[in-house]
């Protein structure tokens, strides 16, 4: 998982070193997510990031993950303003509104609470404190139990994609996508799930993904795939 995919500074949050250290969120800005062109989802996220983005499947090193398409390969993020808002009325995934912080492994066991140094946000003298006398206070609490959550999330998400995997249900896709100019853009190396062999699976499956709620989560992603097309007219326009 490209955990450090915007992270220009990650280092472990401590409360000596960033004893007097302050997060402004009063004007939310992603200026930091400008340069990617896609972004890892949980499959809990999916019914909502498929009513704006193409959901499809990528490598990320050696795994699989499900990503939101934000762009084309030289395009970036379409989806932020000039001034780094992202744009209104659209669903902003979890692994971006989770920064500055993010979790890390660790010399043990646990994972670790790292901050990228290098966000904006951070000051001495403006926002909310991390810290008060060494105790964690409210925003960085809330903070925490968001990287729990999503990393909870992002473990079930691995076990959906070994499920598809398992019998059989990802196919690589290549894919020409055309906009109003006639100009072509060319995809490959992502997966979808075939929706003939979903088709064909045994009711035990069928009944277990229905059960998990995973079953809504993969047409969340068939459906999505009509986002392509807004996408590539998104490009255009800009």
């Amino acid at each position: 998982m490209p955990e450090m995919l915007f992270y220009e500074k990650p280092v472990p949050l401590s409360n000596i070193t960033h004893a007097d250290w302050k997060l402004d969120r009063s004007e939310l800005r992603y200026e930091f997510a400008d340069k990617i062109n896609s972004v890892v989802l949980a499959g809990i996220e999916f019914v909502e990031a498929s009513k704006d983005y193409p959901i499809v499947f990528a490598k990320a090193g050696e795994e699989d993950v499900p990503v939101a398409l934000l762009g084309l390969r030289a395009t970036g993020n379409l989806y932020l303003d000039e001034k780094g808002h992202w744009l209104p009325d659209h669903y902003v995934p979890a692994f971006v509104r989770r920064y500055p912080f993010v979790l890390a492994d660790g010399p043990g066991p646990e994972p670790v609470v790292c901050i990228d140094e290098a966000y904006s946000g951070f000051s001495q003298t403006r926002g909310e404190p991390l810290f008060e006398n060494g105790e964690t206070q409210p925003i960085l609490t809330k903070a925490m139990e968001f990287l729990g959550e999503f990393q909870r999330q992002f473990d079930r998400t691995k076990r959906f994609v070994s499920v598809l995997k398992a019998n059989d249900l990802m196919t690589e896709v290549s894919a020409t996508v055309k906009d109003e100019n006639a100009a072509e853009t060319h995809l490959k190396g992502l997966m979808v799930v075939d929706e003939k062999k979903l088709l064909g699976l045994s009711d035990e499956v069928v009944l277990s993904l229905f059960r998990s709620g995973e079953l809504s989560w993969i047409y969340a992603h068939l459906m999505s795939i009509s986002n392509l097309k807004r996408l590539t007219h998104r490009a255009a326009a800009q």
